[in-house]
C-alpha cells in the first residue's frame, strides 16, 4: 500500500475556455479540505499565489488532488514544485508543493469527472468578457467540482487505502484472494513479453456501409475471462522443443508455430519502427500464439498448424474467479441500489488488476527538481526553468525485480480475451467491425444475457455504419446516432461519414497539449480513411 494520509484536499483551477491556439489561463481556483471551502477570483497570478499560499500552510501528511491535474492544473504552479516526482508517461503523478503532496486523481480514479458527478455549465459564461456577469454560478459549479471529487476519493480511501494509481489499488485488492508468482528475471520477462499483445481491434470492412446491423458487446470480458479461464500463475515453466512440443501444443499456454492464419493470431509488423502495428491479417509465418487463441483457431478451424518450434507451459494455473466473484456481487448490489459511486469502484477494480501484471520497468527513472545544487551522476538534467530550478531525471535506484509482476498472467488473460472474441466473430452474421470485447455484424449465434458475466449482450442496432479506420466509425439507424467512437480526434458523426466517404477533415483540438519540459502545443490532425 502507498503512503497514508491525514488530510485530503481537492483543487481546481477554471481558465478561459478551450480555443485553439489560445493558451487557456486561470482566473478563478478552488480548494476543498474536507470540512472548509475556499475559493479565488482574480488574474492568473493572484489565483497561483493564492493556492500556493494554500499549501504552504497546510498541515503536515497532507494530500491535494487535481483531476487530471498532471496534465493541466499542476502546470500553472510547475515552477513552484521542488524535489522528487513521479511521472507516468507525460503525467506529473505526484509532486511536492509547499507542504503538500500534489497527486492527480486521474492515475487513481481514470474516469472524466462527468462520468463520476459533475454539475453542467455554459463553458462560454467563463469567457473573459462576460464571466463576471455569471461570477456567481461559476464559483458554485467550481465548489462543486471540489466536493464532488472529494467525496469520491475519501470514499475510495476508504474502501481501498491510498494508492497511487488504480492498477495498484487492483492488483492489492487481487493478492487478497489470489497468489500470482513474480517473474523477476528481466530476461525471463522478455521471453514471455513477445506473447503479450492488446485488444483485438478490425476493420473487417471500410467505408459507408447499409444493412441491418446489430452491436454486440461481451459484459465484463476481461472480469470474464479472468473467471473462467486458467492462466499461468507460477513464475516455473516447461519447455517443450521438437517432438515433445507438437504433443503438448494443444494444452500449451504458450508456443512460437509456424502456421496458415485465417483471422486467428495476432501478428506485429514492422516491429520496432514508429510503424509497429498488431495483425490479424497475415495469412502464414511464424507466431507467437498463446493456447487460448490456439485453441480456438484450431476449434474454429481459422488456424492450421504446420510447425510447433517451442511450447511452454507453466508449473501452476488457477483462475482468478474468487477475486471477481466477490467484487462482480458487489458491483450488481451497489447497481440494484442505484449507488453509481460504488458501482465504479467495483467496475474499476475488476477491470484495471490484470494490466498490472504486465507492467514493464524498464526505463523507469526518478525525478527531481533542485533549485540551487548540482546533482552528481548519473542524474543528468533534463530541463531548466526560466527561475533557474532544473529538472534532473536518472534510472530509477530501486531494484527492477520489484516492479515486475507476471508477464505471463497477463498474455494469458488478453489472450482468452482475444480468443473469446475471435470465436464471437466466427459465429456472428456478416460482421464489419470488432473492437476488444464487442462485434459490428448482421446477427450473432452466441451465448446472449444482459447482465450475466461473460454473455453477450445487444448494445445497440442501426441500419448504416460508416467506417473510417480503427476507434473511427459511427452508427446510424435512420438520422438517428447509436453508436460511435472517434479516439484521438473529436469529430462529428457526420464528419466520420464523410471520411468513410474517402473525405478529409481537419481536426484542430481546442485543448492545449501542456508539458513540463516543452512549449504548449495545440494539435492539429487531417483526418482520413485508414487501412
Amino acid at each position: 500500500m502507498a503512503q497514508e494520509f491525514e488530510h485530503v484536499w481537492t483543487f481546481d483551477f477554471e481558465t478561459d475556455p478551450f480555443k485553439y491556439n489560445r493558451v487557456p489561463k486561470p482566473f478563478c481556483v478552488g480548494n476543498y479540505t474536507g470540512n472548509k471551502y475556499g475559493s479565488c477570483w482574480g488574474d492568473a497570478q493572484t489565483c497561483i499565489d493564492w493556492i500556493i499560499n494554500e499549501f504552504e500552510n497546510a498541515p503536515d501528511n497532507t494530500v491535494a488532488y487535481a483531476h487530471n491535474g498532471g496534465k493541466f492544473d499542476v502546470h500553472f504552479f510547475k515552477e513552484h514544485i521542488k524535489g522528487d516526482m513521479k511521472i507516468i508517461g507525460a503525467r506529473i503523478a505526484e509532486c511536492k508543493v509547499g507542504n503538500v503532496t500534489i497527486r492527480d486523481s486521474f492515475s487513481l480514479l481514470p474516469v472524466p469527472l462527468g462520468g463520476m458527478e459533475k454539475t453542467e455549465i455554459d463553458y462560454d459564461k467563463m469567457e473573459a468578457d462576460v464571466r463576471d456577469q455569471h461570477k456567481e454560478e461559476i464559483l458554485s459549479y467550481l465548489k462543486d467540482d471540489c466536493v464532488f471529487l472529494h467525496n469520491h476519493l475519501t470514499e475510495f480511501i476508504k474502501l481501498f487505502g491510498t494508492h497511487l494509481t488504480m492498477a495498484g489499488a487492483a492488483i492489492t485488492e487481487l493478492k487478497k484472494f489470489h497468489d500470482v508468482d513474480k517473474i523477476k528475471s528481466e530476461s525471463l520477462d522478455k521471453q514471455f513479453r513477445k506473447f503479450y499483445y492488446g485488444g483485438r481491434v478490425q476493420c473487417l470492412k471500410r467505408g459507408v456501409l447499409t444493412g441491418n446491423f446489430k452491436v454486440y458487446d461481451v459484459n465484463s470480458m476481461y472480469p470474464s475471462v479472468m473467471k473462467d479461464y486458467q492462466h499461468p500463475v507460477s513464475s516455473e515453466f516447461i519447455n517443450y522443443v521438437g517432438k515433445s512440443a507438437r504433443g503438448i501444443v494443444e494444452r500449451c499456454d504458450f508456443a512460437r508455430i509456424r502456421a496458415r492464419n485465417y483471422g486467428a493470431l495476432p501478428k506485429v509488423i514492422n516491429e520496432g519502427t514508429a510503424k509497429a502495428k498488431l495483425s490479424f491479417e497475415e495469412s502464414e509465418g511464424e507466431f507467437y500464439a498463446t493456447g487460448h487463441e490456439i485453441r480456438a483457431g484450431l476449434k474454429t478451424g481459422r488456424l492450421e498448424i504446420l510447425d510447433v518450434i517451442q511450447a511452454y507451459k507453466a508449473q501452476r494455473h488457477g483462475t482468478f474467479a474468487e477475486f471477481i466473484d466477490y467484487f462482480y456481487g458487489m458491483r450488481m448490489d451497489a447497481k440494484a441500489k442505484g449507488d453509481k459511486m460504488l458501482t465504479l469502484f467495483f467496475k474499476l477494480i475488476m477491470n484495471s488488476a490484470y494490466g498490472k501484471f504486465a507492467q514493464n520497468p524498464d526505463g523507469f527513472k526518478d525525478w527531481r527538481i533542485v533549485d540551487d545544487e548540482h546533482l552528481p551522476f548519473p542524474w543528468l538534467p533534463e530541463h531548466e526553468f526560466d527561475n533557474g530550478w532544473i529538472i534532473y531525471a536518472r534510472p530509477t535506484t530501486k531494484p527492477l525485480s520489484i516492479f515486475r509482476y507476471n508477464v505471463m498472467t497477463a498474455a494469458s488473460i488478453t489472450g482468452a480475451a482475444r480468443a473469446m472474441l475471435m470465436e464471437g466473430l466466427h459465429n456472428s452474421i456478416n460482421p464489419v467491425y470488432c473492437d476488444t470485447d464487442s462485434i459490428i455484424c448482421e446477427g450473432l449465434d452466441g451465448d446472449l444475457d444482459e447482465s450475466r458475466l461473460g454473455a453477450w449482450k445487444l448494445e445497440a442496432q442501426g441500419d448504416s455504419i460508416a467506417i473510417a479506420g480503427k476507434k473511427l466509425y459511427a452508427v446510424k439507424n435512420g438520422t438517428e446516432l447509436v453508436k460511435h467512437a472517434c479516439k484521438g480526434v473529436r469529430i462529428t458523426p457526420s464528419q466520420i461519414y464523410d471520411v468513410a466517404n474517402g473525405q478529409e477533415v481537419l481536426y484542430k483540438n481546442q485543448a492545449p497539449t501542456f508539458s513540463l519540459m516543452k512549449d504548449t502545443k495545440f494539435i492539429t490532425r487531417r483526418v482520413r480513411a485508414t487501412r
